[in-house]
C-alpha cells in the first residue's frame, strides 16, 4: 500500500503545492514532487507509475473526496489513514474495540 497527499507550504513567500507518495509499510518516500498548483490529473498520472511499478493494491489518503476519483483511476483499493479521522469520528469504533479486547480477555482466561 501507498500513503499519498498533498500539502500547501510557502516557498521564498509564494505558495507550491507539494505531492508526496510514500510506501505505507516502511515510510519511504517513493516520489515528492514541488507543483506549482493543484494538479490532480498530473498527480493521478504519477502515481499510476507507483501502482504499476510496485504492484500496488492500495492506497491510503485523508477523506478528502478528491482522492476517490484518484483511487477509482488507479484501480486500487482505497484506505483512510487514521491520522487524518478526527477523534470524534473514531469514538464509536474505539468503543467497540474495547468491548472486543474485553471479550477476548474473558476468553483468553476460560
Amino acid at each position: 500500500m501507498i500513503g499519498a497527499d498533498e500539502t500547501v507550504v510557502r516557498v521564498k513567500g509564494e505558495k507550491a503545492v507539494v505531492g508526496v507518495a510514500a510506501s505505507a509499510a516502511t515510510g519511504e518516500v517513493l516520489g515528492l514532487e514541488a507543483m506549482a498548483e493543484r494538479d490532480t490529473d498530473g498527480f493521478t498520472d504519477r502515481l499510476l507509475d507507483f501502482v504499476s511499478g510496485y504492484g500496488v493494491e492500495a492506497m491510503g489518503t485523508d477523506d478528502l473526496s478528491a482522492y476517490k476519483p484518484v483511487v477509482r483511476r488507479l484501480g486500487v483499493a482505497h484506505r483512510i489513514c487514521v491520522a487524518h479521522v478526527p477523534l470524534q469520528n473514531a469514538q464509536p469504533f474505539l468503543g467497540r474495540l474495547r468491548s472486543n479486547l474485553v471479550l477476548d480477555t474473558a476468553i483468553r482466561r476460560c
